[in-house]
């Protein structure tokens, strides 16, 4: 299975890393170098942060996800540290398969995955 982080926080991506330790995860760290790895890979699994450095919009990001349809069977899971959820997050939530506000345990998103069918359940994390 290939997933792909796209986070600033390298932090969030070492316990990715560890916890998907059987799978390939690939980091972007904003939505241009995303779209760059997008346009070459389809993974099985996107992990999203709302709100990235710069210009890099992820809600924006999901959006052209779900309406392109090379990745009609990827699992993306939104991702933010913000508190308040205003109506812009709460939206787009609509386009999540999954939807986490920082801090939150990665285990527990394995296990959603596992029961979704998109994590082999034979696999332990």
């Amino acid at each position: 299975m290939k997933l792909l982080v796209i986070d600033d926080d390298n932090g969030f991506v070492y316990m990715v890393n560890s916890i998907f330790s059987e799978h390939t995860v690939d980091q972007a760290m904003t939505v241009p170098a995303a779209e760059q790895y997008l346009a070459e890979n389809v993974p099985d699994v996107v992990f999203v942060d709302f709100l990235l450095p710069g210009n890099s919009d992820g809600l924006a990001l999901i959006q052209l996800l779900k309406e392109d349809s090379r990745f009609e069977n990827t699992f993306i899971v939104g991702l933010t540290a913000s508190s308040t959820a205003d109506s812009r997050v709460k939206a787009m939530m609509g386009y999540c398969d999954l939807f986490y506000s920082k801090p939150f345990s990665l285990l527990t998103v394995s296990q959603e995955l596992q029961a979704r069918g998109v994590l082999d359940s034979s696999i332990t994390v």
